[in-house]
């Protein structure tokens, strides 16, 4: 087959890794007496990958891959765009792989991404959003694993090792993977992936986010809102910042409390005010708008405003003393 310039980027691991292994078996043609060799970034050796990159009668390497191809430097991207074209030539395949691709930062680094876009092929594996979850946990069992979930199964696995930050979904793609696996090794084959299973076998290890939070001071749940705000004074956030950061949002929900009140749609008045109306949707600000009285919003602003004051000033020496400060408040 024709020698191959590919960069695989995106923030979606599985996807990477699995369209690299079909790329390097298309390149190698299941020629078993030829191999790759995978470099690390910025860890290259540049004496090395202009070896690898470099014919010889005596080369067994079919394929160079560079792996966290965002890490190198100029340097070693330099090194790239002078070897590349001879190792084309040469019937050597070269991948690129990487979250974001060649860093762009330098001269060289714009210089390898337009000699990818002339000689080669861009293919871009990213993460599905964050609603899209659950159905790629769904595809991805069916595919890796030749199983079926249970609806609730999937929400469950979800629920403990995914993410609600639309941001970071990406980032845990690769720990969902690695759960799928855990529970295939201890199945039948075929075997459908039960709600029964998922408790038993995955652990509750999806980190928590500012916004999971906000959602459970603002949405009134009590419980949920201390199982937050432990994990995050435990990575060290400071219960001042907590405060400042929930009054933002506080007021936000008052100002969409005070205009529904005067007879507003709830979409019409987060328009006006600023609010994403995605973030509208996905976060229920309306439910949460209408969870407390437009007098409770102001009551709740005054006692965050305390909060951040009083934590300012050294006055919760004990956690639990500001554990049941914002418990008040989620009531």
């Amino acid at each position: 087959m024709a020698p191959a310039l590919v960069l695989i980027h995106g923030d979606n691991p599985p996807l990477r890794e699995a369209t690299l292994e079909d790329e390097l078996r298309q390149a190698l043609g299941g020629n078993q007496t030829m191999g790759a060799h995978i470099f690390q970034g910025n860890e290259t050796d540049p004496q090395s990958l202009v070896t690898a990159l470099t014919p010889s009668l005596f080369s067994e390497s079919g394929a160079v891959v560079i792996q966290g191809v965002e890490e190198c430097s100029a340097a070693l991207c330099e090194v790239l765009l002078a070897t590349i074209p001879g190792a084309l030539e040469s019937e050597i395949s070269v991948f690129l792989v990487g979250e974001k691709g060649p860093n762009q930062v330098s001269k060289a680094g714009k210089a390898l991404v337009k000699l990818v876009k002339d000689k080669g092929r861009d293919i871009p594996c990213l993460a599905p959003k964050l609603h899209e979850l659950p159905r790629w946990l769904e595809s991805r069992c069916k595919k890796r694993f030749g199983r079926s979930m249970d609806a609730d199964a999937l929400e469950m696995f979800v629920e403990r090792a995914g993410t609600t930050d639309y941001r970071k979904v990406g980032e845990t793609l690769s720990d969902l993977d690695r759960e799928l696996e855990k529970i295939d090794a201890r199945l039948e084959k075929g075997q459908k992936v039960t709600l029964a299973m998922v408790q038993e076998m995955v652990g509750d290890r999806r980190p928590v986010s500012l916004q999971d939070f906000l959602d459970s001071l603002s949405h009134r749940k009590p419980s949920e809102m201390v199982r937050s705000l432990l994990r995050l004074r435990e990575e060290g956030m400071p219960g001042f910042l907590l405060a400042q950061t929930a009054w933002t949002e506080f007021v936000q929900l008052f100002r969409l409390r005070k205009a529904m009140d005067r007879g507003g749609r709830a979409a019409d008045a987060a328009k006006e005010l600023g609010i994403n109306s995605f973030l509208f949707q996905k976060r229920g600000f309306e439910a949460a708008a209408k969870s407390r009285s437009a007098d409770r919003w102001l009551s709740d602003l005054g006692a965050l405003c305390r909060i951040e004051s009083r934590d300012k000033r050294g006055h919760y020496q004990n956690d639990w003393l500001l554990e049941l400060e914002f418990y008040q408040i989620s009531r």
